[in-house]
């Protein structure tokens, strides 16, 4: 035998290594957080977010998209001004539905600046006065919820001015009426509540559209169950 597979032999087992240590870890955590799961608080969960989606729907109907003005929508001081915009809902108003704080505006596509300065994210759209700029991007929106509503999400990635705000875009989508779990080459990411299903007696929750647990496949993500929710930015 080499001198060498002889030593390792005879030195015993091998360690672990780091990898193999941390899946054990998080195998443990998971098997604890399942043992533990609180259906109730889990229910509760989902309720709030579908009282805070269904606020969405009422204050921004679908059919309204198509006139909605900027200040309307809009991150900023004029949108402050004029009652709650649509972006500083989504953004400050629905953290059970699905948190997108923090992080950079330039989410919001189209923001206004603590200085009044309006500024337009997509570098397709920067050479446009704000107003052009926010038909084009207003237009994508009314685009993307026809297409979720039809579940063709493929025509989603062509929204390019919708591509520089994937959380937003995606927390939208969400709350659409009768929505299903967006999925795009981008991988965007946002909490839907309608991926929510409260299985068995002492089972954790699953995807209702047949992901796993927690995590559902493509850009559905996590329940608000586990304290300080899921970060979109």
């Amino acid at each position: 035998m080499n001198p060498f597979l002889m030593s390792l032999f005879l030195s015993g087992p091998m360690p672990k290594n780091a990898h193999m240590a941390e899946g054990e870890q998080f195998r443990e955590g998971l098997v604890a957080s399942i043992a533990h799961f609180d259906r109730e608080r889990a229910q509760q969960a989902a309720d709030l977010a579908e009282q805070e989606r269904q606020q969405v729907l009422a204050l921004f109907p679908l059919e309204s998209w198509g006139g909605l003005e900027l200040q309307q929508y809009a991150l900023g001081p004029e949108g402050r001004r004029s009652g709650l915009s649509f972006c500083r809902l989504m953004e400050y108003g629905t953290d059970n539905f699905g948190s997108i704080r923090g992080g950079s505006a330039a989410k919001h596509i189209v923001y206004q600046h603590r200085s009044g300065q309006w500024r337009v994210v997509p570098s397709a759209l920067r050479g446009l006065e704000v107003e052009a700029a926010w038909a084009q991007v207003r237009s994508e929106f009314v685009t993307a919820f026809d297409v979720a509503q039809k579940g063709a999400y493929k025509p989603l990635d062509d929204l390019e001015s919708l591509s520089y705000g994937q959380a937003l875009t995606t927390k939208a989508l969400a709350a659409s009426p009768a929505s299903s779990c967006p999925s795009s080459r981008r991988r965007t990411s946002a909490t839907s509540p309608g991926c929510w299903a409260v299985g068995p007696a002492g089972t954790p929750p699953v995807c209702a559209r047949g992901g796993p647990t927690v995590i559902c496949s493509n850009s559905c993500v996590r329940s608000r169950s586990s304290k300080g929710g899921v970060r979109m930015n």
